[in-house]
């Protein structure tokens, strides 16, 4: 059998994101459609609505599908992402780069003092 931590299928490790959800605008940019509440990146206070993404750790994003950057956004719980967004009437144009930690929705939820039930 393989030694403790590799192999095995009950060993894999769930990835997890930052609960962000992305959309492709009719210039087929991803724009930042909203944030689950409590997640990190919703926590983080830097990322607003209608956010362009352009970067993933420093790979340029900008105009690739939602299919090519999700595998860029997930990954293990606890470990750090950075995206890069240019916002909307941004005098520098600069991007903002933003780094969170990812989390699972459970882990989420803790930090929440009250978590209010979802809108329907």
């Amino acid at each position: 059998p393989p030694p403790p931590g590799q192999g095995g299928r009950d060993e894999e490790p769930e990835l997890c994101g930052i609960g962000i959800v992305l959309s492709q605008n009719a210039q087929m940019e991803l724009q930042v459609l909203s944030m689950n509440e409590g997640g990190p990146a919703a926590r983080s206070n830097l990322i607003k609505r209608n956010d362009v993404l352009y970067t993933i750790d420093n790979h340029d994003v900008y105009k690739k599908t939602i299919e090519e950057v999700r595998p860029l956004i997930l990954g293990l719980p606890g470990s750090t992402v950075v995206l890069g967004f240019q916002r909307q009437g941004m005098r520098n144009n600069r991007p903002v780069n933003v780094r969170l930690r990812r989390g699972t929705v459970k882990q989420d939820l803790k930090n929440i003092p009250n978590p209010s039930p979802r809108p329907s």
